[in-house]
């Protein structure tokens, strides 16, 4: 399948976070009539209109998004991510969980959610955290995640935090 990346690009001055959905699903639409073709795939957060925008595409009447994640940065309960996966929009703690999930949906083989699994145990040891407890937190997100992926790999394959 082919695909494209929308960025997440979007003037500053635009307020609320439905008026930042209304703008980036907009956004969706123009790119859906110039690349017909594409199946696409919308990455996130929770703090801008993202999730709004994501269940809009994905509900699109012309089809073509494969998928919505949502990297969760304003701590979304269980209940409510449940609720926003049965629109297909997946949230997720760490890069390594949005790779487990986009591999249950079959848009990442093995090989690649072991890279982007691998990249985001690199990324986060760079990660300078204003405190111990902030670090602790994102840690055991990411343990989380990598057990979900060390659970799908090869033994010889699995990765240590």
């Amino acid at each position: 399948d082919d695909h494209a990346v929308l960025a997440d690009r979007l003037a500053a001055h635009l307020a609320t976070h439905e008026a930042m959905a209304e703008k980036k699903y907009a956004g969706f639409i123009e790119y859906r009539k110039l690349f017909p073709e594409y199946g696409f795939v919308f990455c996130g957060d929770s703090g801008q209109g993202d999730a709004i925008a994501g269940k809009a595409m994905m509900g699109h009447p012309g089809g073509g998004m494969r998928a919505v994640f949502i990297h969760d940065v304003v701590h979304t309960p269980p209940a409510g991510r449940d609720d926003w996966r049965s629109h297909g929009v997946w949230f997720h703690d760490t890069y390594a969980g949005a790779a487990a999930d986009a591999h249950a949906l079959g848009l990442l083989d093995l090989a690649a959610l072991r890279r982007v699994a691998a990249a985001t145990i690199t990324d986060m040891a760079g990660v300078p955290f204003r405190d111990p407890a902030q670090r602790e937190g994102r840690l055991t997100d990411l343990g989380r995640d990598v057990d979900r992926v060390n659970a799908l790999l090869p033994p010889g394959e699995r990765l240590a935090l």
